[in-house]
């Protein structure tokens, strides 16, 4: 299913990013290069993220990890700038090569679910 809200470039079905980059492989590649520094940043403590790990909290993190690949990083499908986008994506990816099944929730529940992570983080100490 092909997303219908401007989400994917639709002559090479890559999600637009920042990069623009349109070979699927190599912005998991870029996506590597950038987000796994932000991480480290925010592990070592060099950019503090305060929170409880709440939806608000989650999506800061995301931010600080995808913001220089994504204009949307720290947004969800159900509330960027413009209101819902994305909303016509598929419920689930199956990997080609691995078999291996991703789900996503509706994106009208994606803040809840979100808190319910954090609200397990929180029970497990984070």
């Amino acid at each position: 299913m092909t997303i219908q809200d401007g989400f994917q470039d639709p002559t090479h079905h890559v999600i637009y990013n920042r990069l623009g980059i349109t070979n699927q492989d190599e912005l998991r590649v870029q996506e590597g290069n950038y987000s796994l520094p932000a991480m480290l940043r925010v592990v070592i403590g060099a950019v503090e993220l305060p929170g409880s790990f709440d939806a608000d909290h989650l999506k800061r993190i995301h931010r600080e990890l995808f913001k220089d690949v994504y204009d949307w990083a720290g947004q969800t499908r159900a509330n960027g700038p413009d209101g819902p986008f994305q909303g016509q994506k598929q419920t689930f990816v199956r990997d080609k090569q691995t078999g291996e099944t991703m789900r996503y929730a509706p994106y009208q529940q994606l803040d809840e679910r979100l808190n319910a992570i954090g609200q397990q983080l929180n029970q497990e100490n984070n």
